[in-house]
């Protein structure tokens, strides 16, 4: 295509040419990859050429997934792409402009935003691209995403996980394969995430995606997050807010079948700190779920704050009632859930200085142990 406009304006014709402008462009794409097909509309391309540079501008209106155009040919979002390249050259900068875009449409153009094909939310934002013709050189994103949810295909019973708004901040380094989280931000009705970080692209066979991306889509992702703020506000679950203001993680992102693993999860608050690892797979029935948290130390007090009111009630209820004050040590907790069935709960712990009224008709129970 560089080198047809480039002998196209290097021609009788187009040498006294400044530019050239199409109008209502219509258009059929299909990814040879997935077989998926887009269907845009309403477009309009300007080239120009000046200064030994040609620029291409390119606006179109997506109208439907798999080229079904939705009801009165409504789009369901907008693709604004500039394109400029000196004459000659095979390298050329682009910048797309999208409003509107669903996600999985987003993720099927670039392995770093391969991720998001498990998204169901419109995305508003910018990405910015270096290509070769060995394939992307360098990325980056500055992306809003809208109301919608996690929902990865997995017989469709699985049940999403609403959020409200996302915000992502990457940037590519081709030379170590790494994609970089400058922002990861997301707010639902129960949870507020602000993290950063960075990713590596991972094949099948665990090995990292590096160099210039020519179509390779990724098997996985493993993520390393430093989390910033971590609250998670449901009323029917905790007594008020929990929030954490320093934590890490690592994470894995399998795409198909869809599942996370969580490993080395560290998370602060104040003097204490909550250490954890789990693995959460979406299945044909709902979700299977491992979870195991472990705390060294912690106060009653602290303990029933953080202490979900659906998990064991009858023990969190006793101990609310009776425990008036003490050190809960070595306190550890296990949750195995399978898809479509109640989870198993083992929780064990320690404990000090006891101050307890386990009979109101007794005097209570001090320096328990």
């Amino acid at each position: 295509m560089f080198a047809q406009t480039d002998g196209f304006f290097a021609s009788p014709l187009g040498q006294g040419l400044g530019g050239v402008t199409v109008d209502g462009m219509s258009l059929a794409l299909r990814d040879l990859r997935s077989g998926r097909v887009w269907a845009l509309g309403d477009g309009a391309l300007n080239i120009t050429q000046q200064g030994g540079n040609v620029a291409a501008d390119l606006a179109l209106a997506l109208m439907g997934p798999d080229g079904a155009a939705p009801n009165a040919g409504k789009a369901s979002g907008k693709v604004e792409i500039n394109l400029v390249r000196a004459a000659g050259s095979a390298r050329a900068d682009v910048a797309m402009r999208v409003s509107g875009v669903s996600a999985q449409d987003l993720a099927a153009q670039a392995a770093p935003l391969a991720f998001m094909s498990v998204l169901d939310a419109p995305i508003t934002g910018q990405v910015v691209t270096t290509l070769t013709p060995q394939g992307i050189m360098a990325l980056q994103a500055s992306l809003d995403i809208g109301a919608g949810s996690l929902a990865p295909d997995a017989g469709q019973t699985a049940k999403p996980l609403a959020f409200q708004s996302a915000k992502l901040d990457l940037s590519y380094n081709p030379a170590q394969g790494r994609i970089v989280l400058n922002t990861l931000n997301v707010v639902s009705d129960a949870l507020t995430l602000r993290a950063s970080g960075h990713a590596d692209m991972l094949r099948a066979d665990g090995s990292v995606i590096a160099g210039a991306l020519a179509g390779e889509i990724p098997a996985a992702f493993a993520a390393a997050l430093q989390l910033d703020t971590l609250r998670f506000d449901r009323p029917e679950m905790f007594t008020k807010a929990v929030e954490f203001t320093q934590g890490r993680a690592q994470v894995q992102l399998r795409l198909a079948p869809f599942a996370v693993t969580l490993d080395d999860v560290a998370l602060t608050d104040g003097a204490m700190t909550i250490a954890a690892k789990g693995a959460f797979a979406a299945q044909a029935a709902g979700w299977d779920s491992a979870l195991d948290l472990r705390v060294d130390a912690i106060s009653s007090a602290k303990l029933l704050a953080l202490w979900p009111k659906t998990l064991k009630p009858g023990t969190r209820d006793w101990l609310d009632r009776n425990v008036l004050a003490g050190q809960f040590t070595d306190l550890r907790l296990g949750l195995r859930g399978a898809a479509g069935l109640p989870p198993d709960i083992d929780l064990r712990y320690q404990f000090s200085g006891l101050k307890a009224t386990p009979m109101r008709s007794l005097p209570p129970i001090t320096d328990g142990h």
